[in-house]
């Protein structure tokens, strides 16, 4: 097996095989650290998406003889990249860009800011967010909390002083809830 080192230099030397064999040896450990994360917004493949650019930027970055191996520095900048990407969705930095007023042949178009659709929108917010609270049990509703301020799975575990494997499974029946109130709407 060639040594990790020396595919990093040939790859940052511009040898697309070399690249290619670092992306395929460590998309498991992208796909290790995505299945821990939500990103607001997105799915699953758009988190795997952000490791694969830690991944690339880790290959890009990395230098021979440091005190740590590749696979320990991939992992710091593939998890890096995820949390960046996590918190910026969650800072609703765009906002004002998906709200867009577009004036174009005398048409004015109001894209969700017209006061009705406000309206509305903020009271079915606000309807569905009082049916989650009848429906969420405390700790699932402490550890949606924590998910949503940008939290991992580890790191909410040890604020609640719980298993990895408990938050986990409150997270699945919290996305199940979540699914069957969208179903009733």
């Amino acid at each position: 097996m060639t040594d990790d080192s020396d595919l990093i230099i040939a790859a940052n030397s511009g040898d697309k095989d070399s690249q290619e064999l670092l992306i395929k040896k460590y998309k498991y450990l992208v796909r290790q650290k995505a299945a821990s994360y939500y990103i607001s917004g997105g799915d699953n493949e758009d988190i795997i998406q952000e490791g694969m650019i830690g991944l690339f930027k880790a290959i890009r970055d990395y230098k021979k003889g440091h005190d740590t191996t590749f696979h320990t520095f991939a992992a710091l900048c593939i998890n890096r990249q995820i949390l960046t990407a996590i918190k910026a969705s969650n800072r609703f930095k765009h906002g004002p860009l998906n709200s867009f007023v577009n004036i174009d042949d005398n048409n004015i178009e109001l894209n969700g800011s017209d006061p009705e659709s406000l309206f509305i929108n903020r009271e079915a917010k606000s309807i569905f967010e009082y049916n989650m609270h009848k429906v969420l049990s405390p700790l699932e509703e402490r550890v949606l909390n924590l998910r949503i301020a940008g939290n991992s799975y580890a790191e909410i575990a040890k604020l609640l002083d719980k298993n990895v494997k408990v938050v986990d499974n409150t997270i699945q029946r919290i996305r199940r809830k979540v699914e069957k109130l969208i179903e009733k709407r």
